[in-house]
């Protein structure tokens, strides 16, 4: 039988992980090609662009922290026996947090790309 709880686990790991891989390597990608760029954008734009990636691995890395909160939650919801429902009202605060964090983290890679392709397409 399949452990959703494992599973869902795994996905997290995989959104996050994704996430932060977009976002750090479009930094590195953007330095790595910074004075090729830089006679057709300008420097506001590529710095916002990399603000913005370097804004999305940070909220990648804060996905990964509310996520070990909502889960080290949910097991203390076990260990305890809490019936009241508070520990897993938190776990699901936490978890609700990181699920901002990371559809945040991928929007600004989305951002930060569209946002780059414009002002080298306009010129």
């Amino acid at each position: 039988m399949a452990d959703y709880r494992e599973i869902s686990q795994e996905y997290a790991q995989g959104a996050i992980k994704a996430s932060f891989t977009l976002n750090g390597g479009a930094s590195i990608a953007i330095l790595s090609q910074i004075s090729k760029l830089e006679d057709n954008v300008p420097d506001l734009i590529l710095g916002l662009v990399l603000l913005l990636w370097c804004l999305g691995v940070a909220l990648s890395t804060i996905t990964w922290v509310l996520g070990f909160a909502s889960t080290r939650y949910v097991d203390k919801s076990e260990r305890e026996n809490d019936v009241s429902g508070n520990l897993i009202n938190t776990a699901n605060d936490y978890m609700a947090w990181s699920l901002r964090c990371i559809f945040a983290s991928i929007a600004t890679f989305f951002l930060g790309a569209v946002l780059l392709a414009l002002t080298l397409i306009c010129g």
